[in-house]
Parts: structure tokens; sequence; C-alpha cells
């Protein structure tokens, strides 16, 4: 049995605003996949992207209007945050992606990963095709 898939707009910025956070529930984990920055041609601004506690996204934006998307993979498990901040100065944002059910109740990357080991001594490097 396949894992239902949402499409989500997990938070938006308005031009007076400069926090938005977004809670994982319980047995789902996410997908972030674009954000979208819109702002005027006022002063200086910043946007910053968080995903539990950790900067992933940061982009000091000019004095000139701005109009970008910028398409990432970055994965969140339940109870982590996703948070959107900006300088709040003609900034509008929004943050897409998706919500699958994860009734693993993961909360956070496998520990296999992170607990293998790194081969001793490392594997040589393969010698290129025709060379000696």
């Amino acid at each position: 049995m396949g894992y239902p898939v949402y499409s989500e707009r997990f938070t938006y910025l308005l031009a007076t605003q400069s926090t938005k956070e977004y809670l994982i529930p319980d047995e789902m984990r996410a997908v972030v996949t674009l954000l979208t920055i819109v702002k005027d041609a006022g002063p200086t601004g910043w946007v910053l992207l968080r995903t539990h506690g950790i900067d992933t996204y940061y982009a000091v934006l000019p004095a000139s209007a701005v109009n970008t998307h910028v398409a990432m993979r970055v994965v969140v498990y339940q109870g982590e945050t996703i948070q959107l901040n900006s300088s709040a100065g003609g900034v509008v944002c929004s943050l897409h992606g998706y919500v699958f059910d994860d009734r693993t109740g993961r909360d956070g990357p496998p520990l296999a990963a992170a607990s293998k080991p790194v081969p001793d001594p490392p594997p040589a490097r393969p010698t290129p095709h025709g060379g000696g």
C-alpha cells in the first residue's frame, strides 16, 4: 500500500509580516520543494528559511524589484518546524511542498546513514578508461 501524498502551501509571508512557522503533524513527513520570493523596489531586504532550527536558505534582496523561485528538496520530519523569516520591507514569500503519511513515527534521518563506518583505507579512485 502506498502512502497518500498531499500537495501543500506550508506558509506565506505578507509584506507586513516577519515570521511564520509550520509544524509537521504527528505521523507525517514533509518535503519542501519551492520558495517564491517577490519584493517591491523598496530598501534592501532578506529572506531566511529554517527547518528544525537549521538555516536552510538565506538570501539578501537588493533595493530593486525581485521575483524569484527557489527549487529545493528539504525533508522535515514529524514534530519539526518550517520557519520562514524576512525583513518585512515589502517582501512577500510563499513556501510549497508535499506532506506524506508516515505511520512509522520517524522523527529524524535514519540512524544507519549516520553510523556507517568509513572504509579504512578509503577505496582508491578508479583509473580512467584508456589511462595507464
